[in-house]
């Protein structure tokens, strides 16, 4: 990863005022069920829409992993996870 790091492209973009940023590395969205199923980009951004009248990030935050983990089952985390969600105001 550290030899891509210099060939990174900086951008700016517009984001609207009362969006949410959802950031999270792929150990989120390819995490298997006990069928052997990826949870999916799909399926985190239902999540996402399903709470989009929540105020605080951080319960967003837990309603996904709550989904994650009820979509997992006992299957293990097998590559590591990490979220981060922002409300712009």
């Amino acid at each position: 990863m550290v030899e891509h790091l210099p060939n990174i492209e900086e951008e700016e973009i517009f984001i609207s005022p009362k969006s949410v940023v959802v950031c999270y590395t792929d150990g989120l969205v390819e995490i298997e069920n006990d069928s052997g199923e990826d949870y999916s980009l799909e399926r985190l951004s239902e999540v996402v829409r399903r709470n989009s009248g929540i105020s605080k990030t951080s319960l967003l935050n837990e309603d996904i992993y709550k989904d994650v983990n009820q979509f997992r089952g006992k299957s293990p985390f097998a590559d590591d996870t990490a979220l981060l969600s922002v409300r712009i105001n």
